[in-house]
């Protein structure tokens, strides 16, 4: 498959994941950009930056498992 994303696009995708309100709705949605996204350590460490901005442990825990 080829990915059709710049890795600024990423980027700013995962930034605005971080954005939403709902815990459940940022780890569901970071769940399902890491399985898309380029494993890069750069990406990585923006989408556990996004990750940790989750209050809830399990809906946080299911987050960071995703991207390892």
């Amino acid at each position: 498959e080829k990915n059709m994303f710049t890795e600024a696009q990423w980027i700013l995708l995962l930034s605005k994941a971080s954005d939403l309100g709902s815990d459940m709705d940022k780890s569901n949605l970071l769940v399902q950009i890491a399985g898309k996204m380029p494993r890069t350590e750069k990406l990585k460490a923006v989408y556990r930056t996004g990750a940790k901005t989750i209050g809830n442990d399990p809906d946080y825990g299911r987050a960071m498992r995703a991207v390892e």
